[in-house]
């Protein structure tokens, strides 16, 4: 027999390439022209072998013994069917979700992606995790990210989802802590300029802000919130009462050297702890830094360094334009000449 297959999908189902129910709608069909009682019998009980439809069956079984009432309940050797399967089966958003074409996705997921440009690809950070960078992410101790208001949300996401990718080789538990366990100092002003967002709304752009992110409530802010309103204090001339753009500020102990005989000394303690059983050790140096606002301060900072090594001191001098003097001009061109004949 010849069979004229119009449609791609009837052409599946007639290589057996796609499942439906039409296999048990023929087999019914086909046993009620010629078929016995026991062989109908025999059909029936092997068609309810498949789960799904027994299931079915001993719920309409169910439905019609309860308008009698009745239930598959009052027979012991009766099976019951699964009642969450047959409430999943009649509930049309899950039969929707499920009812999916694996070619039909990978299809839509290609003409996306291909759509995408490269500012949004840039949301997903391709880090080859046995890559140079991936090794540079995991040595890093501290990182710094200034400006945040500014940048989307989906930034730090994509970063704290790349982090935990990373870092998660031999410890699975990295993925349940922010950033793979790494320190992120986040700096910034929310009362600047946020994020743009183009033709946004005011609720567009402050959903946009780091401070909508899921991650805001994994942020540590308390401790630093009393210094940060201080400053914005300052900043607004809330403190030292009314003025005439000179007044004297009390400033927190928590952040003050109280020694005021030798505040460069105790900062140089404070910092370069043991600095005389260490100073031959470069990681030492590595690991510490103070900074200063003007050159003056360094200078003297860097004297009190000199001072503490033991040994003598040395001057190495440097030129830092060249001579112009003619004598050695005339020398240089007879050094040349006699290496170009």
């Amino acid at each position: 027999m010849v069979k004229h297959i119009l449609l791609l999908e009837d052409a599946c189902y007639a290589l057996g390439i796609l499942d439906d129910d039409n296999e048990y709608i023929d087999a019914i069909k086909e046993a009620s022209h010629y078929g016995s009682g026991f062989y109908l019998r025999f059909l029936f009980a092997t068609l309810l072998i498949t789960h799904e439809l027994k299931n079915l069956t001993l719920s309409k079984i169910e439905q019609i013994l309860l308008q009698n009432n009745s239930t598959l309940k009052n027979f012991t050797k009766m099976p019951y069917p699964d009642v969450e399967l047959v409430s999943s089966s009649n509930n049309q958003l899950i039969t929707g979700e499920l009812d999916y074409d694996i070619l039909v996705i990978k299809n839509d997921f290609d003409r996306m992606f291909l759509a995408l440009t490269n500012e949004q690809q840039d949301f997903v950070c391709k880090i080859n995790p046995d890559g140079e960078l991936a090794s540079l992410l995991r040595k890093t101790s501290l990182i710094i990210w200034d400006e945040t208001p500014i940048v989307h949300k989906h930034s730090f996401e994509a970063l704290n989802q790349t982090l935990k990718d990373v870092l998660r080789c031999g410890n699975s538990s990295i993925l349940n802590i922010p950033f793979g366990g790494k320190v992120i100092v986040f700096g910034g002003d929310f009362r600047q300029i946020l994020h743009v967002v183009p033709g946004g709304s005011r609720q567009n752009i402050v959903n946009a802000s780091l401070s909508s992110s899921y991650l805001w409530d994994q942020t540590d802010i308390e401790k630093i919130r009393d210094f940060a309103n201080w400053l914005l204090d300052i900043g607004e001339g809330k403190l030292g009462g009314p003025n005439d753009n000179e007044t004297i500020i009390d400033t927190p102990d928590d952040i003050l050297i109280n020694d005021p005989d030798d505040l460069v000394g105790l900062l140089i303690e404070f910092v370069y702890l043991s600095i005389l059983e260490k100073y031959s050790s470069t990681n030492y140096f590595q690991e510490r830094a103070i900074i200063a606002p003007k050159n003056e301060v360094v200078q003297e900072i860097n004297d009190r360094f000199l001072n503490k090594f033991p040994g003598d001191e040395v001057e190495y001098l440097s030129s830092d334009s060249l001579c112009e003097s003619e004598f050695v001009h005339d020398q240089l061109t007879q050094i040349y000449t006699r290496l170009k004949y």
